[in-house]
């Protein structure tokens, strides 16, 4: 392959011959390098040629070898990824051109997605408060005979000190006391269920009213003209980039500029059809979201334990040094505020351990902020992800085959993506898109 790129590379421009021409001279030139001259030097003989561009002669053996044996040599991989670009950016024309055409259907799956988080999160409370309730009676029967002034400092887990002062004034014996703490405790579950059950009802309520509001407002929505003009120009490119497919592959170039243009034109879509979205919305997408995130408000000690904000997880990852440099073993999901994290692990050169976190982000119009730290290594490793703009942490050294990682995750909330910088909202399509593959990967990874 090596002789041949030297045979039919251009000596120009370094890169294997497009439309080549035959000189006065007998050596070959691209087309291009030529067609605008009057006087053209040969870079290989010296030999200065004066240029009738009408008279310019194809090297039909060159160009037909090239078109036959190029796409025998080409790479693959290379030319599976300018057409998985080219399959991407379609993709995203197409959603953005349906979003116009049906955009009550965006608003009636927004908040049909909105409703299952609400169901979803009242259900996984019902379970965590039944645990709570058993786990404190448990608790509060093994306080009654030896009940002392320390241990009744553990109430306060349960209850405020105005309330353990009233039922002190209302008792005689500790026993008797920790007998009203059962009867209250049952109450505050009771309570507590009545509450929830009502919030639940009332934003659900709330959710359905805003739906049928926004899907009247979506009849009167429509991209403004810029958005379109600009789809129709990346349109238009794409079909001539299609048409020249083959100088893109042959020319390193070209190929790269074609890439970062692709990409480029599909963040821009994808910016589009959020901004979009949320015009559908009346501006409040990152608003709704966060109400729902934020369901049930409960304020009271009994249920303070739903409002704990930090997570810990363990995984291990087994014989990791008998594995490829750079293979990233993915942890089993561990749910956190409803939303699904991993852990990544990888070793590379010189047996360096490195990390990384990942979240399977459903929010349309926010971001996720947490601190996390890794420990487990004789000192604690902490970080920043904000779901957007983290990355492969470089840990330790290891020598043992097996490592073991506790994950402490704290969430400080939710961004919303219209209030960061250009550079941010650059790395959120780029995070978005790898956080979907590892998604769409798991199945086929080696679980920890």
């Amino acid at each position: 392959m090596s002789n041949f790129n030297t045979c039919f590379t251009c000596k120009i421009c370094d890169n294997f011959f497009v439309d080549p021409i035959i000189l006065p001279c007998g050596h070959s030139v691209c087309k291009s390098h030529v067609e605008k001259k009057e006087q053209f030097i040969c870079q290989i003989c010296s030999i200065e040629h004066t240029i009738f561009c009408k008279s310019l002669i194809p090297n039909k053996f060159i160009e037909e070898i090239l078109t036959t044996k190029i796409y025998e040599n080409l790479s693959e991989k290379k030319r599976q990824k300018i057409l998985n670009s080219f399959s991407l950016l379609e993709k995203v024309i197409h959603e953005i051109e349906n979003l116009e055409k049906n955009p009550d259907h965006f608003v009636a799956e927004f908040f049909d997605g909105l409703i299952k988080k609400i169901d979803l999160r009242r259900e996984e409370i019902i379970v965590e408060i039944e645990e709570h309730y058993r786990s404190g009676l448990t608790e509060l029967n093994d306080l009654k005979n030896k009940l002392n002034y320390f241990q009744i400092r553990k109430l306060t887990k349960w209850f405020t000190r105005t309330e353990l002062n009233n039922f002190k004034q209302n008792t005689k014996t500790n026993e008797e006391l920790v007998i009203c703490c059962l009867d209250s405790f049952e109450k505050k579950k009771e309570e507590q269920s009545i509450k929830i059950e009502k919030l639940y009802i009332d934003l659900l309520s709330e959710m359905k009213k805003d739906c049928n509001n926004y899907l009247d407002l979506s009849k009167t929505k429509k991209l403004v003209d810029s958005v379109k003009t600009k789809i129709q120009t990346i349109k238009n490119n794409m079909d001539e980039l299609s048409q020249n497919i083959f100088k893109i592959l042959i020319n390193e170039n070209i190929y790269d500029a074609t890439k970062k243009k692709i990409n480029d034109d599909r963040e821009f879509i994808n910016n589009s059809i959020r901004d979009f979205k949320n015009t559908l919305l009346s501006n409040k997408g990152f608003e709704l979201e966060s109400k729902v995130f934020g369901f049930p408000e409960l304020n009271d000690t009994f249920s303070a334990f739903l409002n704990k904000n930090v997570h810990n997880f363990r995984f291990k990852a087994e014989d990791l040094k008998g594995k490829q440099r750079g293979t990233i073993f993915i942890s089993n999901k561990s749910v956190f505020k409803g939303i699904p994290f991993y852990v990544g692990l990888k070793l590379e050169k010189n047996n360096y351990l490195y990390a990384c976190l990942y979240c399977s982000n459903e929010f349309e119009f926010s971001g996720i902020d947490v601190n996390y730290g890794f420990r487990n290594f004789g000192k604690s490793f902490k970080f920043v992800f904000r779901h957007f703009g983290s990355g492969f942490k470089k840990l330790k050294k290891i020598t043992e085959n097996t490592v073991e990682l506790n994950t402490n995750i704290t969430f400080n909330g939710l961004i919303n993506r219209e209030n960061l910088t250009e550079g941010f909202k650059k790395n959120i399509f780029l995070i978005d898109e790898l956080s979907k593959t590892v998604t769409e990967k798991l199945e086929l990874t080696r679980k920890l």
